[in-house]
């Protein structure tokens, strides 16, 4: 496992084995979070679909891995993962990461993931690390909330060079009360305390309060990125919506920056508060309302 030597991923045995490990729960379980390994996958792998039933995501609370994946510019196929119901989150290929992981150069095609759970995504769930050359390619991520392409929350992580082109949606299974349904949903990551920089999303994105095509909420640093997909809230929870072209929620006192960034698509707010009216901003600076209706071009709303 070292960076001359790496562990090889080079079929679906191997990424399961990978699974496996990081889901251990021992008193040896600290040896499976592969502190500064290395791992190389060396052939594109299928995980089989549907028909294989619910991926095992690698890493979790317990067990986060901490090793460098490089995905070798191979992809994987076949994600699926459907938890409708009584979901505790950290889904995604990679469920949770710390602070010395890795993943890059990989690529996620035709993914479909189903959680009523936060921190979900199609890349890596919950992410303190790095993420970086990484593709989602098509797919869908049916969520509950604080969702995103590349990872759902991103607790001081750094998120570089990353696409995404898969549909993000809120999962109508999630109680119309829940004061988190449809919150912080975004193209790249659902919500974030790092740094997320030339990065892309031409996905479309539907959430609540807080939708971006970037970055749904947080206190964020957010560089050379461009949102090219449709950005729709599709009702208001709780009295408020707030979507944006690059982040719907600037959170946090308003402490994060925006630098050198675009949308190009319209932002659609398709219900306010008591029922409308039906909007669409077009790209660029958008109004935003003190009332707990906010969509704009870059920021839906800040505080």
């Amino acid at each position: 496992g070292l960076l001359s030597d790496p562990y090889i991923i080079g079929n679906l045995r191997d990424i399961k084995k990978l699974s496996e490990k990081t889901n251990k729960t021992s008193t040896s379980s600290a040896n499976y979070t592969y502190t500064s390994r290395y791992f190389k996958q060396t052939a594109n792998i299928n995980l089989g679909g549907s028909s294989a039933g619910n991926w095992t995501p690698i890493g979790k609370n317990a067990t986060r891995f901490n090793g460098t994946y490089d995905g070798g510019s191979k992809t994987i196929s076949g994600l699926y993962i459907n938890h409708p119901s009584g979901d505790m989150g950290d889904r995604g290929l990679f469920g949770n990461t710390n602070t010395k992981a890795t993943i890059k150069n990989l690529t996620i095609s035709g993914a479909n993931v189903t959680t009523i759970s936060i921190n979900s995504a199609i890349c890596v769930g919950y992410n303190r690390g790095t993420i970086e050359n990484v593709k989602i390619s098509g797919g869908t991520l049916s969520v509950g909330s604080q969702s995103g392409g590349i990872a759902g929350y991103n607790d001081g992580g750094i998120i570089t060079s990353c696409t995404n082109s898969a549909t993000i949606k809120y999962t109508s299974t999630v109680s119309s009360s829940s004061w988190g349904r449809g919150w912080s949903i975004g193209g790249i990551v659902g919500s974030s305390t790092g740094t997320i920089q030339k990065c892309t999303n031409t996905g479309s994105i539907t959430g609540t309060h807080g939708a971006g095509g970037i970055v749904g909420s947080g206190n964020v640093s957010i560089k050379l990125s461009v949102n090219k997909g449709n950005i729709i809230s599709t009702e208001v929870v709780n009295g408020y919506t707030m979507i944006g072209g690059i982040i719907g929620f600037l959170a946090y006192e308003g402490t994060g920056t925006i630098e050198n960034c675009y949308n190009t698509l319209v932002i659609f707010l398709w219900r306010w508060r008591n029922g409308g009216p039906s909007t669409l901003f077009p790209p660029g600076l958008g109004p935003v309302r003190p009332d707990g209706r906010h969509a704009g071009g870059p920021v839906g709303g800040a505080a």
